[in-house]
């Protein structure tokens, strides 16, 4: 914080929107907060602050088939509010379509009519201050009475499960159609999901189920992310930014297929157009460029996908030859960073400390060689953080329902043998607490961690996809 003057901190709080939006997205609620606090160092609390995704709302009124603004809303819009609030809704199954705009009800302060002749489906209704959607959305659901598109049935099961208003059903077909969409780069339904997660760049992700259950398969995200072009790239990354998960905790078993199926598929759609295998790799460089620029540990990971999958494009000075040849490489490198990192932060400095991190590190999920046991423990959490996340995205695979199975030390040994873990949201939490504490270390680490675990794999002969 800046130095007091005359009583007064003059602070500019957007230096800690990222960090700010990061915790309200550790979590699956539209209406979670953040409380920002100036404290002393007596711990003296100075002020707070709370804040929220919406600081406005509206209010359905179903049996009437009107949505109005919260009464308290309306001090803060200011007078000129009904020249600059609009409401507007679109369909959930087909969120590319221009929304209609809301009529506004003459008898009634501050409202506005729902259409009566909406096609059945649930419907989001927007609030937007200008250009800004300000309010919180509402889910307006018309029955769908047992028929679809006023008789015909969908030939899209994710628009069928959309639609679904039966709520077990729902799920039952969202984790049919997510499953399927992971073993299949050619299903129907990539383009309506790649709709929805456009929806993020400008609504919260947690507000969509579709793309809150999207995170809990692996594969189907792994493949989203491969099959993305420049202009919805972005939107897929960042949802590791907007949901309670982390692409670094990614199972590379998930990498590995995903990346055969996709490049298999292109393989057989370019056929004789691309004879030499040239277009088919110029793909994986564009993505490996993509991904690469935006954390640059995605470099090894890329490395080890490109040694799986493009037998005829060796690499030969890659970092897990290096480690490989001398597993000593990662102690130099460690020592070097670990300085830079004391040499960012003081002893009275306050550590983020992390109960799930510890107690897998506990458990015996870090090499003993990365446990840093002659610290103390409040500097601990920071320092293991990095390899765990590394040991669990080379050895975990994601296990159903998010039970916790009992996992030992020595189940660890044969890398060839995968192991499932629970990624709870408080994990992604604190893990964010880390990262965000120093950068620098976690991504260095991180790389340097998932370089050494790489390669420690044994060397198999991938199933070739470019020629």
């Amino acid at each position: 914080m800046p130095t007091l003057i005359s009583g007064l901190i003059d602070s500019n709080l957007l230096v800690w929107q990222e960090r700010v939006a990061s915790l309200l997205n550790s979590g699956r609620n539209l209406d979670d907060s953040v409380r920002f606090e100036i404290t002393t160092t007596k711990g003296e609390c100075l002020t707070r602050l709370q804040i929220t995704r919406f600081d406005c709302l509206l209010i359905a009124n179903y049996p009437a088939g009107h949505i109005r603004l919260a009464a308290e809303n309306l001090s803060k819009l200011g007078d000129d509010w009904q020249q600059r609030v609009r409401l507007e809704m679109f369909p959930l199954w087909v969120p590319s379509a221009h929304p209609l705009q809301l009529e506004v009800n003459q008898e009634l302060t501050a409202c506005w009519n729902v259409p009566t002749d909406l096609m059945p489906g649930p419907w989001w209704i927007i609030g937007r201050d200008g250009d800004w959607a300000r309010f919180r959305p509402i889910l307006w659901s018309v029955p769908v009475n047992n028929y679809i598109d006023m008789g015909a049935k969908s030939t899209s099961l994710l628009t069928e499960a959309i639609r679904e208003s039966d709520q077990e059903r729902r799920e039952t077909l969202l984790g049919k159609v997510l499953g399927e969409l992971g073993t299949n780069p050619e299903h129907p339904d990539w383009f309506l999901l790649f709709d929805l997660i456009r929806l993020s760049r400008e609504f919260p992700t947690s507000s969509l189920d579709v793309l809150v259950r999207l995170v809990s398969y692996p594969q189907t995200l792994a493949l989203a992310l491969l099959k993305a072009d420049d202009e919805s790239f972005n939107c897929v990354w960042s949802l590791a930014e907007q949901l309670p998960f982390s692409w670094s905790l990614l199972p590379t078993q998930c990498w590995k297929e995903a990346a055969t199926l996709h490049f298999y598929s292109l393989r057989n759609a370019l056929g004789e157009m691309d004879a030499n295998g040239e277009l088919l790799f110029s793909v994986f460089q564009q993505f490996r460029n993509r991904a690469s620029s935006r954390r640059a540990y995605w470099t090894v990971l890329c490395d080890w996908l490109h040694q799986q999958i493009f037998l005829e494009r060796p690499l030969n000075n890659t970092l897990i030859r290096v480690m490989r040849r001398c597993p000593s490489f990662i102690d130099q490198q460690i020592e070097e960073v670990e300085k830079d990192l004391q040499g960012r932060h003081d002893a009275e400095e306050q550590w983020p400390q992390s109960k799930e991190v510890m107690e897998k590190v506990n458990q015996g999920l870090v090499d003993e060689f990365f446990l840093f046991p002659h610290l103390s423990p409040v500097y601990r959490s920071v320092r293991c953080a990095p390899f765990l996340v590394a040991k669990l995205s080379v050895k975990g695979l994601h296990c159903p329902n998010n039970l916790e199975p009992n996992i030992k030390g020595s189940e660890w040994v044969d890398l060839n043998e995968q192991k499932s873990y629970a990624i709870t949201d408080r994990l992604i939490y604190e893990l964010r607490l880390i990262r965000a504490f120093d950068p620098e270390w976690f991504d260095t680490v991180y790389a340097l961690a998932l370089t050494f675990e790489l390669s420690r794999l044994p060397q198999q002969v991938p199933q070739e996809v470019a020629s």
